[in-house]
């Protein structure tokens, strides 16, 4: 199966190896990541109003799994979340299509890597590649480029990757990160 398959299917797979982890460091790891996907939505519309069932989803990203042991997994997959007001009774209505976050999520990512790492990596740029070519299909990823000019948060979500990224390969407590198979830190 290919990387862009996984990301397609499976959302984000962030794994990565500690001698000791604090709960911050997670904590700022999923704040960073939150923090990219709300720029990424914001940049078109968190919110798909469904005319017909009179109801409104906003996009999240939906924590799928999380397992421990010297070691950290975490699968993270886009969802949408109906927006209930109170007091309403029975639900019903036809889900919106996945915008294909993950995707551009991890397309960030890997270009703030490739740029925090001083020496070429073949391996992440050919996965990058990949990547580029899937994400150029994706309707959410034309939208940000068609406005990237205009708008600032492109390079919001560029600069919270480039943070992101950071904050991974200079937290000492990491000492291995792979994102979706892809190995961006290795320090064992």
């Amino acid at each position: 199966m290919i990387l862009t398959d996984r990301l397609n299917e499976d959302g984000l797979e962030l794994y990565f190896k500690y001698e000791h982890l604090d709960i911050e460091t997670i904590l700022r790891l999923l704040n960073n990541l939150h923090n990219l996907h709300n720029i990424i939505v914001s940049t078109t519309s968190p919110i798909y109003y469904n005319q017909r069932g009179k109801q409104a989803f906003r996009n999240i990203l939906d924590l799928t799994e999380i397992t421990t042991g010297q070691s950290v997994r975490i699968k993270i997959s886009e969802k949408w979340k109906i927006e209930l007001p109170f007091g309403l009774g029975k639900v019903e209505g036809a889900f919106p299509k996945k915008l294909g976050v993950p995707l551009i999520i991890a397309v960030f990512i890997l270009v703030a890597a490739r740029q925090s790492f001083e020496i070429y990596n073949g391996y992440l740029d050919s996965q990058l590649k990949e990547l580029e070519i899937e994400v150029e299909k994706n309707e959410l990823y034309q939208q940000m480029e068609e406005r990237k000019r205009i708008e600032p948060e492109f390079r919001k979500a560029t600069r919270e990757a480039t943070k992101t990224i950071n904050f991974i390969i200079d937290n000492a407590e990491i000492n291995y990160f792979e994102l979706n198979g892809i190995r961006l830190k290795d320090n064992r």
